[in-house]
This record gives C-alpha cells, structure tokens and sequence, in this order.
C-alpha cells in the first residue's frame, strides 16, 4: 500500500484558535458574550507563524506513523516550550529557534504568549482553558536571573528547585502535571528526568458544544477505515443552524462551535480517494481561507466518538526543521540561562483527548529535559477519515494536532 493510500484513511486532530467564523450560539447559550482578541502586528505573525508552525508538525507526522496509529499533538504547548527556550539561548541555537518558529525576536513571543495567557481565559464561561509553566533547577545549578524573571513575566512560570537526579523529583513533577491537567495527565515522567533543567509547559482545554448532540441519536454507524474496509464506530448525530462551511478540489469542511462561539471545531473532509497529504499540503499553502469562499449553512452532522492519548519525543521533527544547535553538546548556547554548558537532551510531549456529546476535553504537557447570503440545508456525513480543528474566532493559534485512523 503506498503512503498516500495510507495516510488518505488518517482522521487529523489539531486543536487551533483562528480568526475566521462568525457563528452565533443557538441552544444553550452561555452568559458570556463573545469578544475578539485583539492582537498588535507583531502579535499577530507570532499567532499567524504559530500556525505554519503547526501544519509543519502535521506534515511531519505522517512519516512517523502507520496506518493504524492515532496521533495528537499541542503546536500550541510545543510553541510556548519553545520560546522559554528562546529565552535562555543566544548566539546561532537563538536564530535557529526563532526561524524554526517563525518569528522575528524572542521579545514578539514573550508578548504574545503574555497577552494570551490571559484573554484565552476569558474568552468562554462554557470553555475551561488552563496554561501552566515551570522552570524545574537542579541543586547545584544557578539559574541566571534575567531568564527566570522573563519565565515568571511573560509566562507566569513557576521555579522549584530539586535534585532532578532523585526519584522524589520525578513524583513532584508528576504531581504538577496532574494538577495542571486536572488529572488528564496523572503520570508525565516515568523516569528521573536528571540532568539540569526540565522546562514543562501544561495546556488543558475543556469546552461544551454550544448545542449539543442527543446522547439518544449516537449509534453505531459505517466508517470507512484507511485499508479500504468498513467496520461500524459510535457515531454521533445533531443539527446545526448557521454554521460556515468550505469545499475545495480535494476537501470540505464545517465548523462546531463551543459555548458562546469563541472556539470550534472544523473538521476537514478530505474528498472521497484523495490523500489525506494532498490536503494537509493544500492546508500549508492556504491557511487561511477567505472570508467570502465560506458558505453559512444548516447542517445534520455524523461525527464519531473518540478517546485516545498519544506521547512522543519531538526532537527529531525540530531537528528536522533545522533546530540543530539547541541539541548538540558542542554547539548549544543557552549563555542567557546559565553559565553552565548546556543542551536539550529531549523534548517530550504527552497528550489526551475526548471527544463526546457534551463536548472536548483536550490536555498535554511538553517536557524539554536540558543537560550540561442565503442559508441552505445541507448534511454533512464524516464517515471516512477526516481532519478537524479547534479555533478561536480572532486568533491563529493552533493548541492541539494530531491523526485519528480508528475512531
């Protein structure tokens, strides 16, 4: 079978904050109205870059993956891990990270992430979005006090100090992702990180859908698997009023919305016998699409249920991506952290979803270890592999990504 004909059965998860529907909340409404977040300039080409940034990883996945596996991604989580890095390196390990990123200076994504720490917390009473940062300092190292300060301004991280060498380390740090997750991710670390810093970024997302689906209509309904075979999953059913909707060459797609609108859901249908690569590289060059190519409809929807959880070292893609220095012993220099010789050993990142109903609930930590016009009826049947995104209205920032092959 070739990689195409693979990947054309892939379901896509990425969970995003974008800036391009306009859906008013019908059935349960939430108390809060929903209000834009503006963004300055250089604000919004973090949020837009962040964006590329997280069709990069997607593209990226499908040459880590077969057929049968579910993926899940935070670009969103990674992001932010990222720039604490930024903020500790110099020299060329500085440029790399900030053009693998895609931003112009570490200063545009400290105000960024600043400025989305708190308005995305207030952004929908229906939606639980949590953020959580930590700077994780062995005994014997002394952190410079420039970064740390960034770290605690710009992303309201929490420092501890620890033997990071100690099993009692390891617990701790679990104990801190599993509250930071609301227990999604109990259990973080399974080994004694070691080395001299662990750098955790958490990002927990929990949203009920503006109208929900009737628990009463979901039933086991067709889905077609990337083999070609068909086999039954839980599948739900609902009606939406006035919701956008897009269709291409190789896709369509409509959007969910959450609570009081300012996050949904679109799911990308990539067109029967297309490849689902086709799509995500036709997603690459038009990431945003059009105001005026969307089209407000009324749809029935059939969406399956799923939950699964996903963990990877995403050194690798970045490595790939031309972050090279960060991760060589000779070469790394993060001068503006410590004085130590220091590099990142890995990046790990652990992530879960729900997807039911009621709603979303979403969670990941990413963990860098350092060492020295008029509406028309319409139904929308997702009974094939599909991709789907989160958004915010006003922004661009992707959260969550990934690949469901079996719902």
């Amino acid at each position: 079978m070739t990689m195409k004909k693979t990947l054309a059965a892939c379901i896509v998860l990425m969970v995003l904050l974008t800036s391009c529907q306009d859906n008013e909340p019908s059935g349960n409404h939430s108390n809060k109205e929903y209000q834009p977040i503006e963004l300055n300039p250089a604000q919004t080409r973090v949020a837009q870059t962040n964006n590329n940034f997280a069709l990069s990883m997607m593209k990226a996945s499908f040459h880590s993956y077969d057929n049968k596996s579910n993926i899940l991604y935070s670009p969103f989580s990674l992001a932010a891990s990222i720039g604490m890095l930024a903020n500790g390196a110099d020299g060329s390990t500085r440029e790399e990270i900030l053009k693998v990123l895609g931003h112009n200076s570490v200063e545009d994504i400290n105000s960024f992430y600043q400025l989305m720490s708190i308005r995305l917390m207030e952004a929908d009473d229906r939606v639980e979005l949590a953020l959580a940062n930590s700077l994780w300092v062995n005994n014997d190292i002394s952190v410079k006090e420039s970064f740390a300060s960034n770290l605690k301004s710009f992303f309201d991280a929490e420092i501890f100090r620890t033997d990071l060498s100690s099993p009692v380390s390891m617990d701790k740090i679990n104990q801190w992702c599993a509250k930071a997750t609301k227990n999604q991710i109990p259990k973080f670390l399974d080994n004694v990180p070691g080395g001299i810093f662990t750098i955790l970024n958490a990002t927990y997302f929990s949203g009920k859908w503006t109208t929900p689906f009737p628990a009463s209509d979901t039933a086991e309904r067709t889905f077609i698997f990337s083999d070609g075979t068909e086999g039954t999953v839980p599948t739900m059913k609902g009606k939406i009023g006035k919701t956008l909707y897009f269709e291409s060459d190789c896709m369509e797609s409509i959007r969910i919305p959450y609570g009081n609108g300012a996050f949904y859901l679109e799911i990308i249908l990539p067109k029967p016998g297309m490849a689902m690569e086709t799509v995500v590289s036709s997603l690459v060059q038009h990431i945003e699409i059009p105001d005026y190519e969307l089209e407000e409809v009324n749809a029935t929807l059939f969406i399956p249920k799923f939950k699964f959880d996903h963990e990877q070292d995403v050194a690798s893609f970045l490595q790939g991506l031309g972050m090279k220095a960060a991760f060589d012993m000779d070469s790394a220099d993060f001068s503006e952290m410590v004085d130590n010789k220091a590099y990142i050993n890995s990046i790990m990142q652990k992530s879960c979803i729900s997807v039911d109903e009621e709603g979303t609930v979403a969670a990941t930590v990413t963990g860098s270890m350092m060492t020295s016009g008029l509406v028309r009826q319409m139904e929308f049947r997702a009974n094939r592999p599909f991709i789907f995104l989160i958004k915010e209205k006003s922004t661009s920032t992707i959260l969550f990504s990934g690949i469901v092959q079996r719902p």
